[in-house]
Parts: structure tokens; sequence; C-alpha cells
């Protein structure tokens, strides 16, 4: 991070805008990972009128080799400065745009503090407390790449739990075998080794 000689003022500033802002909204959804979030038009809408009020203004601009820089500046001439990488899947002008506008999101969430919330109109809370439970539990239980260690078979997702399971843990139960579910790379690093024995999981 690079920044000014001096931040007091900027620093005073951030304190009255952070005080200010509203939390954001999550007003974007990703159909495939089936999530919500907030998309920059929203923070941006949201925090312009509480930075012009502490006197904080702030750029964004692509840089070096796909790298952004963002750039919160106050009036007294004091400023804050950082640059993150990015990593677009590839060079098309499609993904490299989806790229900065991702990480223009979370650099300037990053830098000023901001939060964010899911806006469920209420439904959420309309549902059963058990219904709630099984949310949390399959939001908390990331299962993408997990893999049982004693079969090598993927990781399963409970409708009645929300949680990850062996498809074949009734068999290890009654071969008295334990085991663990974890990610493939933590049980061997080459993936063509690991499946070689069970190529149905590829």
């Amino acid at each position: 991070m690079e920044k000014s000689t001096t931040i007091t003022e900027i620093a005073k500033a951030l304190a009255n805008f952070q005080g200010k802002v509203a939390t954001i909204k999550k007003d974007g959804e990703n159909p495939f990972f089936k999530s919500k979030y907030a998309t920059l038009e929203n923070v941006i809408e949201t925090i312009r009128k509480p930075l012009s009020e502490a006197g904080l203004s702030f750029a964004q601009f692509p840089c070096g080799e796909n790298e952004l820089t963002t750039i919160i500046m106050h009036t007294s001439g004091e400023y804050l400065q950082s640059t993150v990488k990015i990593n677009p899947k590839d060079n098309t002008p499609q993904s490299q745009g989806s790229a900065i506008t991702y990480m223009r999101r979370y650099a300037l969430s990053a830098v000023l503090g901001l939060a964010t919330e899911e806006d469920d109109d209420g439904n959420e809370a309309s549902k059963p407390s058990k219904l709630k439970q099984s949310s949390k539990a399959i939001a908390e239980e990331d299962i993408e790449g997990k893999v049982c260690d004693a079969c090598k078979s993927n990781a399963l997702v409970s409708a009645k739990t929300g949680k990850a399971y062996c498809p074949n843990w009734k068999k290890h139960k009654e071969k008295g075998e334990k085991y663990n579910l974890v990610f493939k790379t933590i049980i061997n690093k080459n993936e063509e080794a690991f499946y070689e024995d069970m190529p149905e999981q590829k």
C-alpha cells in the first residue's frame, strides 16, 4: 500500500464516512453458484453521498500487466493507494472486463471497510427454524473438491441436514473403517495417480 506523507485528515474523513455509510444490499444473483452479491453499481451508488460529505473521492484504473489500482483521496491532498493482481480466465475482452469489474467491487469494499448483507425481502425470516439451520449448514459446508480418504468417492450433500457425507458411509460403518472428507490435493498432489485405481471418479 502507498500513502501520502501524512494521513491525519484522511483518517478522520474515513472514520466519518464509515459512521454514515449504510450496509450494502446484495442486489445481484449468481445463478451458477446460487448466491447473491452486491453489484459494483450498487456499491458506488451507496457510497457516493457519504464519501462526498466526508470530503473523500476514489479512482480505480487498470495498470501494469493485469493489475488494478484503487486510490482513496481526501480534499486535503492526502491519499491511500493500493494495487492488486487481476486473474482473468483468458485474454478475451469479455473475460478481462468481467475480472476488472469483480476486482473493482472487492477492492473498494476492502479499502473502505464496507459491509454487505443479503436482502432476501424477509424470505429467510419466514422459514421454519429447521430449514434455516439446513441452509446455514449448506452455506458453511463447502464440499467442492472434497472426497472420502477411504474410498476416494466424491462427497455428497445431505438434503436433510445440508452437510457433506461419503456415499459409501454404510459400507465403511459395516467394515468398521474410519474415514474423513478431505480435499483431493491433500491425499495426492498427482491427480492422475490419485484416480488411476478409480477412473469412474474422474
